[in-house]
């Protein structure tokens, strides 16, 4: 597979009508290899600056991941081989290596229709499942798209250099002839660090901006609105480093009704020992919590974090790393508890073995009062004696 080069035809149409004259560009991103019989992707060194992800290239995944790496691709000066569509809506490259390519619109400045990127993989495995198909066919994972010139779309992407403990969002906001325009935006993993707004009135200069740079990271923005805006934060060569403190809080109940459970909870931060950070969580933050913060201290020797929380009455505490837990005491009575039933439904107000004692103390007490009834017959059958006699 890797020796042999392969051809890839893309095929552009739209209601299954082919798109002639479309200016399709095509570069390699990742190299292709097989491991342990599944195919990974390494990008190759001009897009290791990416921070791409290759794996679980799910539909969605292929789109954004594309739309990042060609708005990368433009903002470095990246090359890349171009065809144009025939009448049949086919561009065809050949002689392939083996990788991942970025298939991308040249030029749709003029175009009647808007292309998105996507990524393919060249070549693929047979459909018997036994060796490789060099001569690809491939189409968009969107239908082209017909102009509308009366609104237009923006996208940012995010790309790091050197993101060692990158921060798990960042904050964009869109700006309108430097007037921001909407809410901003979170960009993060799970959207592939990018976005798209879509509906813009076209008139007006569009830009973006990033809100929150990283400490530690210098920010620079590339690219343009018709283009896609790229937001790429490097690492500072003295930022010292940093770990990330991260926690989930967990709640088993028992007896207790779940209503019943604290509405919040104060975490406490500790470094080295020292309380440095005290922090509610709750519901609204689900219950988690990720704190940033140095590694190491001014001396070069790393700092131990750990946690702890402020004592909850009637739970208790399980510390495992950054994680809490706290398990209801059973023996706390909730404001519902009510006296716990014996046989057949009555109140149990005490233990089993006094009905005995009772049962004995009432015995007693009918023989003494037997014994005294019987006294007292006597008593009055004598003196009746004496005064008839």
């Amino acid at each position: 597979m890797a020796s042999e080069l392969s051809a890839l035809t893309v095929t552009m149409k739209h209601n299954d009508e082919p798109l002639d004259g479309l200016n399709i560009a095509l570069c390699l991103v990742a190299g292709l290899k097989e491991e342990n019989g599944a195919i990974v992707f390494e990008p190759i060194a001009a897009f290791a600056g990416a921070g791409a992800d290759f794996t679980n290239l799910t539909r969605e995944r292929n789109i954004a991941l594309a739309a990042s790496l060609d708005a990368y691709a433009a903002a470095n000066g990246i090359q890349r081989s171009s065809k144009t569509t025939n009448s049949g809506g086919n561009a065809v490259f050949t002689g392939l290596s083996a990788g991942l390519y970025l298939v991308a619109q040249a030029d749709n400045k003029n175009s009647e229709y808007i292309i998105a990127p996507y990524l393919v993989a060249v070549p693929v495995p047979n459909e018997t499942g036994s060796g490789w198909n060099h001569n690809v066919i491939s189409q968009p994972k969107t239908e082209p798209v017909k102009r509308d010139n009366k609104s237009i779309s923006v996208s940012v992407y995010k790309v790091w250099v050197g993101a060692e403990n990158m921060p798990i969002g960042i904050l964009v906001q869109l700006y309108r002839n430097g007037v921001p325009h909407g809410n901003c935006v979170v960009l993060n993993a799970g959207n592939n660090w990018a976005h798209t707004w879509n509906n813009l009135n076209p008139d007006g200069v569009w830009t973006v901006d990033e809100l929150n740079v990283p400490k530690g990271y210098t920010k620079k923005i590339t690219g343009s609105a018709a283009s896609g805006f790229v937001i790429t934060n490097t690492r500072d060569s003295d930022a010292p480093q940093q770990i990330l403190v991260s926690g989930q809080k967990t709640w088993e109940h028992g007896r207790n009704p779940v209503a019943q459970q604290p509405q919040l909870i104060v975490l406490r931060l500790y470094a080295d020992g020292a309380l440095i950070l005290q922090k509610q969580v709750g519901q609204a933050e689900n219950w988690s919590w990720s704190i940033r913060l140095d590694k190491y201290d001014k001396s070069g020797k790393a700092i131990v974090y750990t946690i702890d929380e402020a004592p909850i009455s009637g739970y208790t505490k399980t510390v495992n790393g950054y994680n809490l837990c706290n398990v209801h005491d059973s023996h706390t009575p909730s404001s519902s508890t009510q006296p716990a039933s014996g046989p057949g439904g009555s109140p149990q107000t005490g233990d089993d073995s006094n009905l005995g004692l009772w049962l004995s103390v009432m015995g007693l007490s009918f023989i003494g009062l037997a014994s005294l009834i019987v006294i007292l017959a006597k008593k009055n059958e004598k003196q009746e004696k004496i005064s008839f006699g």
